[in-house]
């Protein structure tokens, strides 16, 4: 028989996860984020996947979500545990690769007292991440209403910004606490942004008049669109392309090894 948290808010953050579609989970072990553990790993339309250090786990959501375009979560306990994730929610904000980060905490009292495995973790990767969301604890006023919007704006937040998000959840004991049935949830209304690109009609202009122009091609996933339209720029001569070597572009008439043409220059 199927053991799922008694959790509301993990039983929430559930719900919304399968809504949207989120379905790759990467979880480092521990006590405090047990039961978010045991219940995705007990919901079957969840793969998940563990990795005891939580450096290496936030890479590897970083390169599964690099890979499937689309937000994997990572979940770790409370303490230091959450800080090891930094390097890869880093990487995740510079590349725009939507990570969406899900912190076991202690309860808020617990902070500050020198309780073991607790650090400040709400809004830790502020200076990194398009939003950092506090849940309430089970039990709260309105807990379960609010933990839903603010789990909703997390998770559309993350697919409209293309980037780490996180979600801090203080959970207090008994933590093993489990349920053989869930309860029913309605559907979710989602109300994600499409961002819309439009180029600059100055940069238009600039572009027409110019007589030399020079592409260049950073860091990005694979666009066979995009490979083929910088071909016809070069095959027309309007343009040379030079490419980094993480551009994930590589044809003849592009130039993938910058450094040793300029080198002379």
């Amino acid at each position: 028989m199927k053991q799922f948290s008694s959790k509301r808010s993990i039983q929430i953050l559930s719900n919304v996860l399968k809504e949207y579609g989120i379905f790759n989970f990467v979880i480092s072990p521990g006590s405090r984020n047990a039961p978010l553990a045991i219940h995705f790993s007990e919901t079957d339309e969840f793969n998940c996947y563990s990795i005891v250090d939580e450096r290496s786990a936030g890479f590897v959501a970083l390169g599964m979500a690099k890979s499937e375009k689309k937000p994997v979560a990572i979940t770790c306990t409370s303490g230091s545990a959450a800080a090891n994730y930094y390097p890869a929610i880093t990487e995740a904000f510079y590349q725009n690769v939507p990570l969406l980060v899900l912190t076991a905490d202690r309860p808020t009292d617990f902070v500050d007292i020198f309780d073991g495995q607790t650090i400040r973790q709400k809004e830790l990767y502020s200076q990194h991440s398009y939003g950092d969301f506090q849940l309430l604890e089970d039990g709260k006023e309105n807990a379960d209403e609010q933990n839903f919007d603010l789990i909703k704006k997390a998770i559309e937040l993350c697919f409209e910004k293309k980037g780490p998000v996180h979600i801090n959840i203080p959970l207090e004991e008994p933590l093993y606490e489990m349920v053989s049935e869930l309860p029913t949830f309605p559907p979710v209304e989602k109300t994600i942004q499409k961002k819309s690109f439009e180029i600059p009609s100055n940069l238009v202009a600039e572009w027409n008049t110019s007589k030399r122009i020079m592409i260049l091609v950073g860091t990005r996933d694979y666009s066979e669109e995009l490979e083929m339209q910088l071909s016809q720029l070069v095959k027309n001569h309007s343009a040379v392309v030079l490419c980094e070597a993480n551009s994930n572009l590589r044809k003849e008439k592009f130039f993938s090894h910058i450094d040793r043409y300029i080198y002379n220059f």
